[in-house]
């Protein structure tokens, strides 16, 4: 039981980054998510087929049209509270830029 309890903290300390996916044509950020692997996700959200979210659609409209969009770190923090702190920020930008939003609920669920 402490080996797994052991297990379970050093779990909630992984690294993680909250990300923003910013316009080029706006500087907006537009999307906020979460991972252990910045450069990985941004490769998945680039070639990213299906059109179902709304962050892939628009995503995919701009490399229609010849640009890319903008990856920015929004934070660094631990496993343990990267989903609160990605609520947190998907409710800011949704906040300050609602119409720009891609985030459709909290927790990058869109």
């Amino acid at each position: 039981a402490k080996a797994e309890r052991g297990q379970a903290e050093a779990a909630q300390r992984v690294p993680f980054v909250i990300y923003g996916i910013k316009c080029p044509d706006t500087g907006l950020v537009r999307y906020v998510g979460k991972t252990v692997c910045l450069p990985h996700r941004m490769s998945g959200h680039l070639t990213a087929r299906q059109a179902c979210a709304p962050v892939n659609r628009w995503i995919q409209g701009l490399l229609k049209d010849g640009k890319r969009p903008n990856f920015v770190v929004l934070e660094r923090t631990t496993q343990g509270v990267a989903a609160h702190r990605e609520d947190y920020w998907i409710a800011h930008i949704r906040k300050e830029t609602p119409e720009s939003a891609l985030n459709v609920e909290p927790r990058g669920w869109s």
